[in-house]
């Protein structure tokens, strides 16, 4: 694949890692404090965001868990809410025919609302704004989960990882019922999914609970992991996602940079082991995987989706193919 520029030099890249790093560490001992409130436009400019405009359409199963990853009472393992404007006739209403793009954010994304974390459905709509961009215009939206409830001593990464977990059964539920047309949301239209950082995580799990509780075979048409923070084995022969790959998605795309500061400082330090969003599987991949390098584009792990920069142009290209 050609590119119009080379990755960046060791030294601009050094730099860029302990940028990202002493964000990335500031983030987590935010969370760690619990500290949340002011305005939802305060908190996107503190973290550099495009807000979402209001009647943005989510999936929603934010307070579904506990700060111990619990499921709390009145919600199912599979339940899920619909926010925003979803009907034709509103502001962002879903326009018959088009193909479904469920956007999926990462660690401590925070609900509305939140100070000095990014929004999950704000990191929504950049995705959103990038795919237009590049050509894609389809009907966009966020799957916004708890990612920023857990307090395990780690400062919730563990929770997180049980919540995300979790979260595949109720995402799964969502693609089924979207795939029915007899449901209140069915359509049955394609459905595409990009996932960020532990959002991978959701949608591993995710094509686990269509495989295994749903037989629902290749229900998502395709899957883009953009800076995937979850083991570079877990995809490969012999390991827990290789065969939900192949059977409950048409083409699963890892997108990867060198350069993922946070995967490489972070993920790893606290994983001992690399992250799939970071050098591409370890092993044997499903004849529905692909690998792309965009160390070109990505220098740090919150560029990849982007408008003007990221990989999104790379992304939308591999969409309309």
């Amino acid at each position: 694949m050609s590119r119009d520029r080379e990755p960046v030099d060791d030294a601009q890249g050094r730099e860029s890692t302990r940028r990202s790093f002493l964000e990335a560490a500031t983030t987590a001992t935010v969370a760690g404090a619990g500290l949340v409130g002011a305005s939802g436009q305060a908190a996107a400019l503190s973290y550099g965001q495009t807000q979402a405009p209001d009647g943005y359409p989510i999936v929603s199963t934010r307070d579904h868990f506990d700060s111990d990853a619990d499921l709390i009472n009145g919600e199912t393992p599979t339940s899920y809410q619909i926010e925003g404007d979803w009907d034709a006739d509103e502001s962002w209403g879903y326009t018959p025919g088009d193909e479904l793009v469920i956007w999926v954010h990462g660690f401590l994304n925070a609900d509305k609302d939140a100070i000095l974390l990014p929004q999950g459905v704000n990191a929504g709509y950049e995705t959103d704004l990038a795919l237009q961009q590049n050509g894609y215009d389809e009907f966009v939206t966020a799957f916004s989960w708890d990612a920023d409830e857990g307090r395990s001593l780690d400062l919730g990464w563990a929770d997180a990882k049980d919540i995300a977990r979790a979260n595949g059964e109720k995402l799964a539920q969502f693609v089924v019922d979207w795939n029915d047309e007899s449901t209140p949301v069915g359509n049955g239209e394609p459905v595409r999914i990009v996932a960020h950082s532990l959002g991978a995580r959701v949608i591993g799990e995710t094509l686990v609970r269509l495989t295994a509780d749903h037989g629902a075979e290749n229900a998502i048409d395709e899957v883009a992991l953009l800076g995937a923070a979850i083991p570079d084995e877990s995809p490969s022969w012999a390991n827990e996602y290789y065969g939900p790959i192949e059977y409950a998605t048409g083409e699963l795309t890892n997108y990867f940079s060198w350069y993922d500061d946070v995967l490489d400082l972070v993920y790893e330090t606290r994983e001992v082991e690399e992250a799939l969003g970071q050098e591409g599987i370890g092993g044997w991949a499903p004849d529905n995987y692909d690998d792309t390098n965009v160390s070109w584009d990505v220098s740090n792990h919150l560029q990849y989706y982007k408008p003007d920069e990221g990989c999104m142009a790379t992304v939308a290209s591999d969409f309309k193919s």
